[in-house]
């Protein structure tokens, strides 16, 4: 944001850190506390009931998990269309009210449903997934329209680090809650208190924005990610085989760490996800910068050469009891964190300059369709803990050694691509 400030009769500008600007600040508290009662819902409090208090397989909890994924990404385009057209602030409001009811009412439905339980769950969780696509469509949205463009990333990267905050926090929050408590219950309720805070702090502190709306009836096309397909099939090709390969272990990592590790379940966040998504929140930005001095394309390459390699190791633990031990498989584990760290950003900043023009319709098409990569992991990724806890695990590693030779092709492509229209100029 800039501040006019005059200095002998000339007027110049200023920015505002954007730490002191007041809309930022407003949104950060808001963001974090509805990431941290994600995680403690969706992410910690669901399985763990599925599981160890109504004994539903991994199978079950994968289909879970997928329905309110596939709810997500449906609902994202819809409401981020209306959100333009109506204001932000109705939506950020919306979403964490229904994030309140859904817990409350997953606890009170009645375990002599059986079936019906099951399918009575699936329903909030798609009710969840709404509530998400208001809320992150939303705060995406409002962080760009309080900050000016040369600090856009910088508002961004605030609304990162508080994803990464809430991930750390929310499994050790659900755990500490059920332990409390001594109920797999405890944690929904722990959930919805938060989100009723976010209700309240976005009442009160978020501005009414409905005079910024848009009055146009334009609609989104899905035509325009099928021609964005056609044009770079293997860009999409590799996103969708990467986020296969996160998505695989993704519903099953702490009942991995306990069955393998004895890690109880309710010490998950504690023990594991705080101090590994902490050292990932640290480390976020570093890895951005140096993804920025090695170049992108190495830095992808290099990322998920990075990963495959710590997985190899984890995978390996399945026919060596040396290398299951934690002094191999901690190291492993770490390099998966950095080896994403540096890939990601390095990729979306590669697609973002496909067509500079058209980046947020590049970047939008990709991203549906890694959502949607890590939505099939998901449900392999449960049907193969299953039959064995090291499925889910090895076939990420074989899904990223797809898509580390795919990476040799696709930067090939973005290259010619984004030199295309310098050609043109230089022969007109």
């Amino acid at each position: 944001m800039a501040r006019p400030v005059s200095f002998g009769g000339r007027v110049q500008t200023t920015q505002v850190p954007i730490w002191k600007q007041k809309a930022v600040l407003r949104l950060l508290p808001i963001t974090f506390l509805a990431e941290l009662g994600t995680v403690a819902l969706n992410f910690f409090a669901v399985p763990a009931y599925l599981r160890e208090d109504l004994h539903f397989s991994e199978r079950y909890i994968g289909i879970v998990l997928a329905v309110y994924l596939v709810s997500e990404a449906l609902f994202k385009g819809v409401v981020g269309h209306y959100a333009d057209r109506f204001g932000r602030k109705r939506f950020l409001l919306i979403g964490p009210l229904i994030w309140t009811i859904t817990p409350l009412l997953t606890m009170a439905i009645p375990d002599t449903w059986g079936q019906g339980l099951f399918v009575a769950i699936l329903l909030l969780r798609i009710a969840d997934g709404l509530a998400a696509a208001m809320v992150w469509t939303s705060a995406y949205a409002m962080m760009g329209d309080a900050t000016s463009e040369d600090q856009r990333s910088q508002g961004m990267s605030l609304l990162n680090f508080c994803f990464m905050a809430g991930l750390a926090l929310g499994f050790v929050l659900g755990g500490e809650a059920n332990a409390l408590a001594n109920s797999y219950k405890a944690s929904f309720a722990a959930a919805a208190g938060l989100f009723f805070l976010c209700v309240l702090l976005t009442s009160f502190t978020i501005h009414d924005d409905r005079s910024l709306g848009s009055t146009a009836e334009e609609e989104h096309r899905l035509s325009d990610v099928w021609r964005c397909f056609r044009e770079i099939p293997m860009v999409f090709i590799l996103g969708f085989i990467t986020f296969v390969a996160i998505g695989l272990p993704a519903p099953v990592l702490m009942f991995f760490a306990q069955d393998i590790y004895g890690v109880d379940v309710n010490a998950f966040g504690r023990t594991l996800a705080l101090p590994a998504a902490a050292t990932l929140a640290v480390l976020s930005l570093p890895m951005g910068m140096a993804g920025e001095k090695i170049g992108h394309r190495r830095a992808v390459d290099l990322g998920l050469l990075v990963c495959l390699v710590g997985l190899a190791v984890i995978g390996a633990g399945k026919w060596s009891d040396a290398i299951r031990h934690f002094a191999f498989v901690i190291p492993a584990a770490a390099l998966v964190g950095i080896g994403f760290l540096l890939a990601l950003p390095a990729w979306y900043a590669m697609v973002s300059r496909i067509d500079e023009r058209r980046s947020g319709l590049y970047l939008g098409g990709v991203m549906a369709v890694q959502g949607f990569g890590a939505i099939l992991g998901t449900l392999v990724g449960a049907r193969l803990y299953e039959s064995d806890p090291f499925g889910p695990g090895i076939g990420s590693a074989l899904c990223l050694l797809v898509a580390l030779v795919l990476a040799t092709i696709v930067p090939t492509s973005l290259e010619t691509k984004n030199a295309s229209p310098a050609q043109g100029q230089r022969e007109e």
